[in-house]
């Protein structure tokens, strides 16, 4: 369960500084601009599939936790739906 809450708020995290730059509307002069969006879309392409390996082993974990009938399993299953969803 421990390693459960640790793994998903580090999700969390990521997920909330990823959706920041996402709605960022700076995007500085004309050509800078789009260079820059592309190497940061480059970027978030290529966290996105390692953070999409942890995002499993995240869900894997709290189905093993529920399938275990762990004593907090609708706090587990809550907050892996609640992180699959964002």
């Amino acid at each position: 369960m421990q390693l459960f809450n640790r793994d998903a708020e580090q999700l969390e995290q990521w997920m909330a500084t990823r959706e920041a730059i996402i709605q960022s509307e700076d995007v500085g002069e004309a050509a800078e601009g789009a260079e820059a969006l592309i190497k940061k879309h480059e970027d978030f392409t290529k966290t996105l599939a390692v953070q999409d390996v942890k995002i499993n082993a995240l869900k894997d974990n709290a189905d093993r936790l529920i399938d275990n009938n762990h004593y907090d399993s609708p706090a587990i299953a809550e907050r892996i739906h609640a992180v699959l969803a964002r």
